[in-house]
């Protein structure tokens, strides 16, 4: 998926939720004949927390090949009712085509 279709998603869901996206930053992690791609999407978001589980769950369901890699919610002391959340998302694609170099797999009998 484009990496800007799942920032579209990204802003659609926090506006929404009525969450604040206070930052993202994108790495690409290009697939190899061992390994698939990825996307990694880290987020920052401050919000009411069932807001924030709502959005964290649109992103599940909206982007195909998600995973959440690491997900840290903490309670803001200085605003009641708000948490601070950072979430890195792995978004995988496919692996390379076994017409640019991998072994073909035996067709079953």
């Amino acid at each position: 998926m484009p990496e800007s279709r799942i920032l579209a998603i990204v802003d659609s869901s926090v506006k929404l939720a009525g969450v604040e996206l206070l930052s993202t930053a994108v790495i690409e992690h290009a697939a190899t004949p061992v390994e698939l791609g990825r996307q990694e999407i880290t987020l920052g978001m401050r919000g009411p927390y069932g807001a924030t589980k709502h959005v964290l769950a649109e992103l599940h369901d909206r982007v195909p090949g998600a995973a959440i890699k690491r997900l840290r919610m903490q309670s803001d002391a200085a605003l009641v009712g708000q948490v601070n959340t950072s979430l890195v998302l792995s978004v995988w694609s496919a692996a390379l085509a076994s017409d640019q170099g991998l072994p073909q797999r035996p067709a079953p009998r």
